[in-house]
């Protein structure tokens, strides 16, 4: 069914539940309608309209820490879900930001600024701020 993963949701939030749906190998997010669709296998590619964007899940690896598509000067919208910037530790290194990002669930994108981490369930829309953000996603 079209939209089975979701409707109004960003592509974040697309590629998220298809990353925690067992049977979700590939999604497919039409970007003019938010939807969200899963896709067990992708063996007849056709041609697509340039508002869809597909994506392929790759199992098996550990997860690891990407910088994430956030323009400089930006970071992710609102507070972290603790309600307290860095809820992943204060006065430490980016590298010990990612590392601590990946040992937690619920930590889909970590935000570094000045020895402060905080973590993050999803990221979109991203927010205009003071340059000097990093931001990391954690990919599967």
């Amino acid at each position: 069914d079209w939209g089975d993963l979701g409707t109004k949701i960003s592509a974040e939030q697309c590629q998220d539940r298809c990353l925690a749906n067992d049977h979700c190998r590939f999604a497919v997010y039409k970007t003019t309608a938010r939807s969200c669709t899963k896709f067990h296998e992708c063996n007849s590619p056709y041609d697509q309209k340039p508002d869809f964007a597909v994506w392929a899940k790759h199992n098996g690896g550990s997860p690891e820490m990407v910088l994430a598509d956030v323009p400089e000067g930006q970071r992710c919208s609102g507070q972290p879900p603790s309600g307290r910037w860095g809820d992943l530790g204060t006065k430490i290194t980016a590298q010990k930001c990612q590392d601590r990002c990946l040992a937690k669930d619920s930590c889909r994108f970590a935000l570094y600024k000045g020895g402060s981490c905080s973590s993050f369930h999803e990221c979109s829309p991203p927010h205009e701020t003071k340059p000097g953000f990093q931001v990391w996603k954690k990919m599967r």
